[in-house]
């Protein structure tokens, strides 16, 4: 029995909206870098314009470790490498968005080496949490769940 146009058609939509939402349910890693002034590291979103720490949803490649997929999206959006440009550590917490953070120090010279993904990310800004000059409707909801703890 041969499906018609149009239950192809309602196949096809379906399965797109089942896939968005197990894309955007994937937990989330992320990687909150600090110098050695204090500061953290943002990047500004190249698609809706939020601030937000390096983070990304979980991939295959990433054998179910979201510390991997945290250091993958660091890589990946700003060129930044574990043990060349900063060092992480297994001190993590959790927002309600199923996005796990990572603190990490940055190491001295990681500020210059900062090369952004321009498909992911417009700009990068390094900031004092208790001095964040960004418009809080700017900030993506882990950049002020995070400030709001910090300070």
């Amino acid at each position: 029995m041969a499906i018609t146009e149009s239950q192809m058609q309602t196949l096809v939509e379906r399965s797109a909206r089942v896939f968005e939402e197990m894309y955007h349910n994937r937990p989330r890693g992320g990687v909150i870098l600090v110098n050695e002034r204090g500061e953290v590291l943002v990047l500004k979103d190249a698609l809706n314009g939020k601030w937000s720490f390096p983070k990304g949803a979980i991939e295959l490649c990433d054998c179910g470790d979201i510390m991997k997929t945290a250091e993958r999206e660091t890589r990946e959006e700003c060129g930044l490498l574990r043990g060349r440009d900063y060092t992480l550590y297994d001190t993590r917490f959790m927002n309600h968005y199923n996005a796990t953070y990572f603190i990490a120090d940055a190491k001295p010279g990681a500020a210059e080496r900062v090369s952004l993904n321009p498909a992911e990310v417009s700009e990068a800004a390094w900031i004092l949490p208790e001095r964040c000059t960004i418009p809080s409707g700017e900030l993506n909801a882990g950049v002020r769940f995070f400030l709001k703890k910090w300070i």
